[in-house]
């Protein structure tokens, strides 16, 4: 069996839509079961998650004793009754074969993880689309990390001996609990790390400034504690490439005051300009994140 775990907080405007699709899966009902973990909503996430179990094989959880997705994911795990647990997010939408291409990821025994693709929804709102112009939460970016691949939980199955191993997704990390709990697999067990494109979910991304300056600190400070949990795997920057750095961070403030005077006097183009602003609001975010994280985890990672 397959359970689908979904950590969710506030989530009653995207949860339908990726109830609906777990509901239209081409696979066998009496093959899966979908766990929802509420992380203190004050919302009606709990009451979707209500009525959407008297369709079919779905189940709420509180997870409501401490706030963090790892607090919701481990409740899953403690819960869950299948031998895969596949975590996606509360915001994504799946595709209709995505389970099926997930179990079918698994068809060697040193598999431990499977990866499935993740492609941006619909672009609304120009920071959205800048997240799928730019690949920010591209799992072939994540794969490609020079020191060990990783996934990221919006679309990732693990078997659950995997957990039984390594044990659970580590609470103290708000982000990047899931880069923790893979590298930690890959270090301590013989298990690796599969992709499979075609088990494919749409995320909706963060559509809003504030929620994108919030995501781009959030992984600012995971960069930091993640250092000091591998600090011996892991370089941190050159003095010389913290100088390029701050340098680009300069280069983009005068090049977005250059582009909003020429939109204001009618030779600018808008989406040029806003490329410009949120790359720079970006960069600014990871910064102060990796200060920030630096600051909570004793450790100087600018």
């Amino acid at each position: 069996m397959i359970t689908v775990g979904i950590a969710a907080y506030n989530a009653a405007e995207t949860l339908p839509l990726l109830l609906e699709s777990l509901l239209a899966q081409e696979y066998p009902r009496a093959g899966f079961e979908v766990v929802v973990a509420d992380n203190g909503s004050s919302d009606e996430t709990t009451e979707i998650v209500r009525q959407y179990a008297r369709r079919g094989p779905i189940r709420l959880l509180h997870a409501d004793h401490r706030r963090g997705p790892a607090v919701a994911r481990n409740t899953i795990v403690a819960a869950a009754l299948g031998d895969i647990i596949a975590f996606t997010d509360s915001d994504c939408c799946a595709d209709a074969r995505w389970l099926a291409e997930i179990r079918a990821g698994f068809s060697k025994p040193e598999i431990g993880c499977v990866a499935g693709g993740i492609q941006g929804a619909e672009a609304k709102t120009p920071v959205e689309g800048y997240y799928c112009r730019h690949n920010i939460l591209s799992q072939e970016t994540v794969l490609n990390h020079p020191f060990l691949p990783y996934a990221q939980t919006a679309n990732a199955a693990f078997r659950r001996e995997v957990f039984q191993r390594v044990g659970p997704f580590d609470e103290t990390l708000l982000v990047g609990e899931d880069l923790d709990l893979l590298w930690r697999m890959q270090l301590e067990t013989e298990y690796r790390l599969c992709y499979c494109q075609h088990a494919l979910v749409w995320h909706r991304h963060r559509s809003t400034l504030r929620g994108f300056l919030r995501h781009s600190v959030g992984w600012g400070v995971c960069q930091a504690l993640i250092y000091k949990k591998y600090r011996g795997h892991l370089r941190r920057d050159s003095w010389s490439q913290l100088l390029c750095d701050y340098r680009r961070i300069g280069g983009l403030l005068w090049l977005t005051l250059r582009r909003w005077v020429g939109v204001k006097l009618g030779h600018g183009e808008v989406e040029v300009l806003q490329d410009t602003y949120l790359t720079l609001f970006r960069l600014c975010g990871i910064k102060l994140g990796r200060w920030k994280g630096s600051l909570v985890g004793q450790v100087f990672y600018p």
